[in-house]
Parts: C-alpha cells; structure tokens; sequence
C-alpha cells in the first residue's frame, strides 16, 4: 500500500483506536458499525458559547442559529446511538486528535483527511479482502500512463490495483464550497479517459445543497455518507412524530420544503455500508464482473 509521511504517521494511532474500541469498548467492527470507529477518531466536538457540538461546519457558521441546531440534533443523536452511551460525548470521538496533541481546528483539518483515506482503505481490507492504493502516481494508473499530471491532484484510493483501475474512490471528510468546481472537475478528468471508471466519493458532509450538488453530476456514479440515519435524523422535519397531516407535506410551505430536502437526502445519498457491498461485488475474482456488470 502507498504511503505518504503523514499516513505512516498516524497507522500506528489509528489501528490502536479501531483495536482498543472493540477490545476496551466491546464494539464489534462491521460494515454496519464502521461509522462508530470513524467518528471515534476523526470527529471532535467544538465548543460554541455554552454549547459542545460536534464539528460539521466552520466554527464562524456554527455560531449561527442554523447550523448550531444542526450540531445539537447531531449531539442528541451521538448520545443515543455512538456506543458506549454510558460515556460523555467528549469521550466518545476526537481521539485522533487527542492522540496527536493537535488542538486547533486548523491542526486538526490538517489531520482529518489523511486520517479519512487512511481509516478507508483499513475498512475496506477489512471488508473486502483488497488493499486499495492510496494516493498512488496517476500515471501509474491503467488508462493514465500519458495523462498530463498538472491538472489534477493524485487520487485519495484507487482499486482494485494499478493496471485494474476500476474504482476511483474520493474521500472528502467535509465539501468546501468552493472546492466543488475543482472536484467535479477532476471526475470529469477521470471520466473523458476511462468511461468505465467507477467514480465514487465517500464524505461526512451535513450541508444538503454540497451534497446534491455532488450527487447529481453526471461525473459521479455515487455518493456515500459516513452515517447516512445520522445526517437524515438531522434533516427530519417530523422527529418523534408518528403521524403527519398530508397538508403538511404538499404545497411552497417551509415545511414542506424540509420534507422534500429529506426525501432527497435518502434518494440520492448512500450509507457507507453499502459501499463495502458494492465494491465486494465487482472485486477481481471468478466471476471477473465489471462494474456495470453488477449493476452498482
């Protein structure tokens, strides 16, 4: 597996983390329960006045009204469902961070994304018994031997090995607004010299319009969520409410708004569990299926 300095940096902290959760904390690592380990590590809280919420926007853009209600739904749900909930919050995720004494939230940005490619490719060896490339030399990749290096970064993973380039994997821990272009650019890079490629991004993002403006580029065969039931209960305008009135869900109100961002968010949005799924199906084996032959 390709390494970069920082990535062989933090190996040896990450691997303690995942270890020490399902030895210490009882919890067993599943396709399922991936998040939880992620989280643990890369996630930390930010204190906003008297307020601990977790991290998913610039501190400037939790302060305000929305986004801070956006980090408290996070918050309640994180308590009830990142395991142990016996434990405070604050105990529960940053321990990257802690571990690499990093305590500004540039230090800590810095780290979350080589942590994220990183934590990836050990879920996915984990899950689906290959070892993705990460950040490997473009023109090492099958179909971009020629490819001019000057317009586009190296990508995050690659599978399923240099000259069985099928499956560009992006991970993005958050979606900077204006990164968009620049990232939807270069899956287009991708997609004009191998049209076969299957492109995917993987990202923690909680800003609805980022992430429909990914998913629904043509460039992008598919964008997954770190906890898909996480950023859904944060976006559902009817929590604890069994039934709703159908006025409520038809019509320009503000609530039927709400209901149809969420409705969207579960269409076109996946859970990182299923991209375990979808890669084990087109991985090199007997069956030698492609991408659009397992229907992805």
């Amino acid at each position: 597996m390709a390494k970069n300095p920082m990535q062989f940096k933090y190996e040896g902290v990450l691997r303690t983390i995942f270890d020490e959760t399902q030895k210490e904390k009882g919890i067993k690592l599943s396709e399922k329960t991936a998040w939880q380990f992620l989280y643990r590590a890369l996630l930390w809280l930010e204190k906003i006045g008297n307020e601990e919420v977790p991290h998913i926007r610039e501190v400037n853009d939790l302060k305000k009204r929305i986004w801070l209600d956006r980090g408290k739904r996070l918050a309640a749900f994180l308590n009830s469902n990142l395991e142990p909930t016996a434990d405070p919050l604050s105990n529960r995720v940053g321990l990257l961070y802690e571990a690499s004494n990093a305590r500004k939230e540039q230090q800590k940005q810095n780290i979350v994304g080589t942590g994220f490619e990183y934590s990836l490719s050990i879920l996915i060896k984990q899950f689906c018994s290959v070892a993705p490339l990460v950040k490997p030399k473009l023109n090492q990749l099958q179909g971009f031997e020629l490819a001019p290096l000057r317009f586009v970064q190296q990508p995050d993973l690659a599978l399923f090995d240099s000259q069985d380039f099928r499956i560009l994997v992006s991970s993005k821990w958050s979606l900077r607004k204006d990164r968009l272009g620049e990232q939807l650019y270069e899956a287009s890079f991708y997609r004009k010299r191998r049209p076969d490629l299957y492109i995917v991004f993987v990202v923690n993002e909680f800003d609805p319009s980022r992430l429909f403006h990914l998913a629904r580029a043509p460039e992008v065969d598919r964008v997954y969520h770190v906890h898909l039931p996480a950023l859904l209960d944060v976006y559902d305008p009817f929590p604890n409410q069994p039934t709703i009135s159908r006025d409520y869900l038809i019509g320009d109100s503000e609530i039927a708004k709400r209901y149809q961002i969420y409705q969207n968010l579960k269409r076109d949005i996946r859970d990182l569990s299923e991209l375990f799924s979808d890669i084990k199906r087109v991985k090199p084996g007997p069956s030698n299926q492609t991408c659009a032959d397992a229907e992805i």
